[in-house]
């Protein structure tokens, strides 16, 4: 057996998918693992898109000021 073979494949979601999931949880206020449940992903994968997009939100606002001449916070 070699090590593909002992173990799954990950699954590649797509970007809508992982959208609409992250904006459940960040909207709606929905658990991470309601989220993953209602998407059908295991809410580990909600957890690591929502840090995703708060970390991109975050460095965006960072250039946004850093562009006004504001220093970042």
């Amino acid at each position: 057996m070699n090590m593909t073979e002992a173990y799954p494949r990950r699954r590649a979601y797509g970007e809508d998918l992982r959208r609409l999931a992250v904006m459940a949880v960040l909207e709606e206020g929905m658990s991470l693992a309601a989220a993953g449940r209602r998407f059908g992903v295991s809410g580990v994968s909600v957890a690591s898109w929502v840090k995703r997009w708060r970390e991109r939100r975050l460095a965006s606002l960072r250039r946004k000021r850093a562009a006004a001449g504001r220093p970042s916070s």
